[in-house]
């Protein structure tokens, strides 16, 4: 249950690093994508750490882990859209 919280908690304040960068017009840098690159692999391998953890697709996998590969891989592309976007 730690390691759901701990990966909600994770998403949730990158998600809120998001909004206040495209809220602010902040400029990216290399470091965000790093970390959120980071949390992508991170996760799969902080959830497989645990110990007698089922194979992928259990019912705790569908609150946690799912999801916040599917948000965190979102923001990630959005990161990557605000980059490449026209110049005004």
């Amino acid at each position: 249950m730690f390691v759901s919280v701990l990966m909600w908690v994770l998403t949730i304040g990158m998600l809120f690093f998001v909004i206040s960068l495209f809220m602010r017009g902040r400029k990216v840098e290399i470091a965000m994508f790093s970390f959120m690159g980071a949390m992508l692999f991170g996760f799969y391998a902080i959830r497989n750490s645990q110990p007698n953890v089922p194979p992928i697709g259990v019912y705790s996998d569908f609150l946690s882990y799912i999801w916040c590969e599917i948000i965190v891989g979102f923001l990630l592309a959005c990161l990557v859209a605000w980059v490449l976007r026209p110049a005004k």
